[in-house]
C-alpha cells in the first residue's frame, strides 16, 4: 500500500554543470557595490603578477549526516515525544496544530542532539512522527 504520493519538486532535475554556468555568466553582469575601499583596477595594473583561477565544485546535496528522527506515542488524549529537537517549543506546538490538540496535551522530551547545525530546530520530522 502506497501511504505517500511524492512530488520531487523543481530542483529533482539540478544540473551542476547548468548551475556552474549560470554562475560564470553572472561574472559577466555588473553587481551591486556594497562597500568599497582602495583603487583595486589601479593596483591590479600595477600589480608585478596576477594569477587569475578558478575554483568549481559541484553541487552538494546538504543533508545531515545524522538524520533527524522522533518516537511518537499518542494515548489518551496525550502525546508524547521523544525527539532530538533543537527547538521543543516549537516542535510542541507544531505537533498540537497538526493534531488538533491542546497544547498542554504535549510533551517533547528533548533526546541527545549529536551535531546542532540548525537542522533540528524545524519541526518537520516531529510533526511526521506524531502524524
Amino acid at each position: 500500500m502506497d501511504f505517500f504520493n511524492h512530488h520531487l519538486g523543481p530542483n529533482a532535475g539540478h544540473d551542476s554543470d547548468v548551475y556552474r554556468q549560470e554562475l560564470l555568466e553572472s561574472t559577466k553582469r555588473n553587481g551591486k557595490i556594497r562597500r568599497q575601499r582602495g583603487d583595486f583596477e589601479q593596483a591590479s595594473r600595477s600589480a608585478s603578477k596576477v594569477i587569475e583561477r578558478t575554483y568549481l565544485t559541484p553541487f552538494y546535496a546538504h543533508s545531515t549526516i545524522e538524520p533527524p528522527c522522533a518516537l511518537a506515542e499518542l494515548k489518551d488524549g496525550k502525546c508524547e515525544i521523544w525527539a532530538p529537537s533543537q527547538h521543543p517549543q516549537l516542535a510542541r506546538n507544531s505537533v498540537a496544530e497538526a493534531l488538533g490538540m491542546d497544547v498542554k496535551d504535549v510533551t517533547v522530551n528533548v533526546t541527545l542532539i549529536g551535531g546542532g547545525f540548525g537542522r533540528k530546530s524545524k519541526p518537520d520530522f516531529v510533526v511526521e512522527a506524531a502524524c
